[in-house]
């Protein structure tokens, strides 16, 4: 499977007058609705599965992330070291993203997309 990244915006604090740009960057609304003034994100569109799109949103401040694969957003804990989503939920098996929505393998999960 093909994931390209399309609008990557890194470690940005966020102003009042960014506000409206960014409802128009991250797309999906759950995610957008947890943007505010002075909080520093860092967001990743990217095309997967040919042409489908997907987003990313890590909420610095909070150690927290989002990713969007279609549908309503799926949300867990950010950690910064490895550039990774873990997301919540998952008591015996961790399931990892990184930036641009692929699957990443550690020990602990077995990845589809090998």
């Amino acid at each position: 499977m093909t994931y390209t990244i399309i609008v990557s915006r890194e470690n940005v604090t966020i102003s009042e007058k960014m506000l409206h740009e960014y409802a128009n960057i991250i797309t999906p609304y759950d995610q957008f609705a947890e943007v505010r003034s002075g909080k520093t994100i860092s967001t990743y569109g990217f095309l997967y599965e040919g042409w489908q799109r997907g987003q990313l949103t890590v909420y610095h401040d909070d150690g927290r992330a989002a990713i969007c694969l279609g549908g309503d957003s799926d949300w867990g804990e950010w950690d910064n070291d490895e550039h990774a989503l873990r997301l919540d939920g998952f008591d015996d098996t961790h399931v990892w993203y990184v930036r641009d929505g692929k699957i990443w393998e550690t020990a602990d999960t077995e990845s589809e997309e090998g």
